[in-house]
């Protein structure tokens, strides 16, 4: 089935052609009130009196934003009644604003065919009776650069489901050129890629993009000193086949919580500041996890009494009446580094109890009123830098003070698909 949507102006002869050589079996014209009135001239001239016609009044046929409104609410309907049919939009006629509008909505209409009648010129008027024909094109040029536009935006906000979905239906274009195929493949590699990552499936993230370690390899450094880092902690990313991945251990075990921070300030970066600050928590509480498995084999989930001190046990075998383990949230395993520095070289718990220990407890203040936690108070801008200041002041401290040496530095994600940061 072959529709033709045609913008009607003076002249009937440019859509007498566009019948005539597009042999549609319907025909959508989009027209001013004033020129409804010729639609049926134009058929009877065109000997296309019976075909299916319907006629599309635009009140503004000067103001291009309604002439693209209504174009592109007529094309997707199309689209949607007729997902088989070969779709015209010939723009050759009407005014510029319905010439632009009608176009401008084809191209952002899938698989919509552009439609111009054009011949000779032997004057600067117009074409010469006789030479015209109908033109066709899926200008799939200028198309591309507006999804590739599109794509880029979403890449710039860290919105990787709506670019995978862009990419996606990209790819499903016609006659895209090998090269700028093999380009968006590769973009959509790296979207799905850092969608997985940003929900914390490293190891879903790792195998798409150790192919592209040439182009990505600070990134690539930073996820495998995560994923050995997340090993030293969770079991189960053993029994994963990550192919590529270093024989040895990478990194110095604490890359989980800077990656926790990096995920942190993307969502702040799109506004959602409950959600940063929920992040924001969880890598505090993760950075003391780590601190007293790696140092001490405390496990907070499930303190064993003989690891501590005994000074300490009596102390924690309190908190264990009446269940079968010991467990420390946030504070208390603060609190346990703190006493633990009693005993021995503690870096982490020194600083805490002598600089961060206020500040710990103003930021589970601020974090406490959200809906995420405890609370029906959104977090506002000011409060979320204020807590995003703290958590980096205090890793960058504690890192420091832990004399780490890092495999691969601490990198955001990047804000455009070719890469760059």
């Amino acid at each position: 089935m072959i529709i033709l949507v045609a913008s009607v102006g003076g002249s009937p002869q440019p859509i007498i052609t566009s019948i005539a050589q597009g042999k549609p079996d319907k025909i959508c014209f989009t027209c001013s009130r004033r020129s409804a009135k010729t639609i049926d001239d134009i058929c009877t001239k065109a000997k296309a009196e019976n075909i299916t016609r319907q006629i599309n009044i635009i009140d503004d046929i000067d103001d291009i934003n309604k002439c693209y409104a209504d174009s592109l609410a007529l094309l997707q309907h199309l689209r949607e009644e007729f997902p088989e049919a070969k779709i015209i939009a010939d723009y050759t006629g009407g005014t510029k604003s319905m010439s632009a509008g009608l176009a401008t909505a084809a191209m952002d209409t899938k698989n919509i065919t552009l439609g111009l009648v054009s011949g000779a010129r032997f004057s600067l008027r117009q074409v010469t009776a006789g030479t015209q024909s109908l033109r066709t094109s899926h200008a799939i040029k200028i198309h591309l650069e507006r999804r590739v536009l599109t794509i880029s935006e979403c890449f710039a906000r860290f919105d990787y489901p709506a670019a995978t979905s862009w990419l996606e239906e990209t790819l499903t274009l016609p006659d895209i050129n090998s090269e700028k195929a093999t380009m968006l493949q590769k973009w959509l590699a790296l979207s799905r890629a850092l969608d997985s990552w940003d929900k914390f499936d490293h190891a879903s993230a790792w195998k798409i993009l150790h192919n592209y370690r040439a182009e990505y390899t600070e990134l690539l450094m930073f996820l495998e000193a995560v994923i050995w880092s997340r090993k030293k902690l969770d079991t189960t990313l053993h029994m994963e086949e990550l192919p590529e991945l270093s024989n040895s251990p990478k990194g110095h075990g604490y890359e989980p919580v800077e990656d926790l921070y990096l995920n942190a300030k993307r969502r702040a970066s799109q506004g959602r500041f409950d959600d940063a600050v929920a992040r924001l928590y969880r890598a505090l509480e993760l950075l003391a996890q780590i601190r007293l498995k790696l140092a001490y084999d405390i496990d907070t989930g499930n303190i064993v009494l003989n690891k501590l001190p005994p000074e300490m046990r009596p102390e924690y075998k309190n908190l264990a009446e009446g269940t079968d383990r010991i467990r420390l949230p946030l504070t208390p395993a603060f609190d346990l580094l703190a006493k633990l520095a009693d005993f021995h070289d503690e870096p982490l718990g020194n600083l805490y109890h002598k600089q961060y220990h206020g500040k710990l407890r103003n930021f589970l203040r601020i974090r406490n009123k959200s809906l995420m936690a405890h609370g029906f108070t959104p977090i506002r801008t000011d409060d979320y830098s204020k807590e995003e200041l703290f958590v980096k002041s205090l890793l960058d401290e504690v890192f420091s003070n832990l004399h780490l040496k890092p495999y691969a530095m601490r990198i955001q994600f990047p804000l455009s698909p070719t890469g760059g940061a």
